[in-house]
């Protein structure tokens, strides 16, 4: 578990353009600090200065996204030797996305688990996903055009 190994894990939820964080600490779960900054390089090196501060010691990133919008986030962060992990898409209840929330809830996800999954690698295995992906939308893109066809 990572209160075992860690004294705070950081949640984030990143998106195109900005991604929040929230420092949890291992022990209580407890929110200790939030930042949210823009997802380009120097928002990633705000982003460690801030760690440094508010996560001293132990710490682990808690990622969610990190094959797509976190993808350069994670580079960074690995290249500053710093340990990530990823969380897969957060369920949320009936609402509006609240990004401060989800950055909290990737935090306390990588907390509930045993088990930690690495940040998806890109190469072969990423290329493979993104023409599956095409592939995939370009059935249901067909599949529309025939039926709005027929229904004529």
């Amino acid at each position: 578990m990572l209160a075992e190994h860690y004294e705070f894990v950081i949640g984030g939820d990143p998106d195109r353009d900005t991604i929040d964080l929230a420092v949890l600490d291992t022990s209580a779960g407890r929110v200790h600090a939030h930042l949210a900054d823009s997802a380009d390089g120097p928002g990633y090196d705000r982003m460690l200065t801030w760690a440094a501060e508010h996560a001293p010691g132990r710490r682990i990133w808690a990622l969610e996204g990190t094959g797509s919008f976190a993808a350069g986030l994670v580079v960074v962060f690995l290249d500053a030797d710093e340990t990530v992990v990823e969380v897969g898409a957060l369920k949320r209840a009936r609402g509006a996305k609240n990004d401060r929330i989800d950055a909290i809830r990737a935090g306390r996800q990588a907390l509930a688990r045993d088990e930690q999954g690495a940040p998806r690698a890109g190469g072969l295995r990423e290329a493979l996903r993104m023409v599956f992906a095409c592939r995939e939308g370009v059935l249901v893109s067909r599949t529309k055009a025939i039926n709005e066809l027929k229904s004529r």
